[in-house]
């Protein structure tokens, strides 16, 4: 099956959907993965393969890896760090799949900072002790990127990011999403994007906890349906980046940080909201 994006011009070939309802109304089914996770090895190929569909369009990849050559060894690398989140004790990854066919996934840190439950059960990690070089995809930390990349732009990205979590989200606990993807292939994309996100959602409404997330400017379908969710923008990142496919000109490449919080009561918020200040950060590299 292709891996090409769709031409716009030709949106009657995208792949329909199962039209037959499972037992919840919907014909696409959510999966959790675990180490134990039957044919685990094609699953994180599938999943590198639908990722790198949306990474190899974005201004931040085609930075780091300015060569066909480069960007052709990176979806290997993709799978084996989605291998590693599996097997990460405090990651979720989930699959949505349409029949046998995986469409998309999403990857969740479901519960972060410390924190005492009321009945003393939850499990909350600390951010700063969180593995971010292997839960972070962006991040160059644990990834053995081919010979040539370029990872100042991942190590920029990465720097606003997490300083920008930090300053959001302080102490309080919450849930990280770091990944939501879908197969712009099919007619239902749309659908697996929300049905995944929901799944998140039900984790903060259960502990009453937000989320947070960050997005890359070139994954609007993922940022379209995070704004019709209720998640709102925090800050912004333009970061400009010199000698991008043999350009003088420079390419920008954006990002955001976003927050979903309209569970939470107005004393919950009040820590880590702050809406009158949304800074923009400009990057340009020497």
């Amino acid at each position: 099956m292709c891996d090409q994006r769709p031409d716009q011009k030709h949106i009657q070939k995208l792949i329909p959907c199962n039209e037959v309802p499972n037992e919840m109304g919907s014909s696409l089914e959510i999966i959790k993965l675990t180490p134990g996770s039957a044919n685990l090895s094609g699953i994180t190929r599938r999943l590198r393969r639908i990722e790198w569909a949306r990474l190899d369009e974005t201004a931040l990849f085609r930075a780091m890896l300015p060569t066909s050559n480069l960007r052709e060894q990176m979806p290997g690398k993709l799978a084996s760090i989605i291998h590693m989140q599996v097997h990460q004790e405090h990651q979720l990854v989930l699959v949505i799949r349409n029949q046998d066919e995986i469409i998309g996934f999403a990857i969740y840190q479901p519960l972060v900072n410390d924190r005492v439950s009321e009945n003393d059960t939850a499990e909350y990690i600390n951010l700063k002790d969180s593995d971010l070089a292997v839960v972070d995809n962006i991040a160059s930390g644990a990834v053995n990127w081919p010979e040539g990349t370029i990872t100042e732009p991942c190590e920029m990205y990465r720097g606003f990011t997490e300083e920008a979590c930090q300053r959001i989200m302080g102490a309080t606990p919450f849930c990280r999403l770091w990944k939501l993807e879908a197969d712009p292939k099919y007619l239902c994309a749309l659908n697996a994007l929300e049905l995944l996100l929901q799944s998140g959602l039900e984790i903060c409404r259960k502990e009453g906890i937000p989320m947070f997330t960050a997005m890359l400017s070139g994954d609007p379908a993922s940022v379209s349906v995070l704004t019709d969710r209720g998640f709102t923008t925090r800050v912004k990142a333009s970061m400009d980046w010199y000698g991008l496919d043999g350009k003088d000109a420079p390419q920008t490449f954006e990002g955001a940080c976003m927050v979903f919080d309209s569970e939470l009561g107005e004393n919950s918020r009040e820590s880590f909201l702050d809406d009158e200040k949304t800074p923009t950060a400009e990057r340009h590299p020497p």
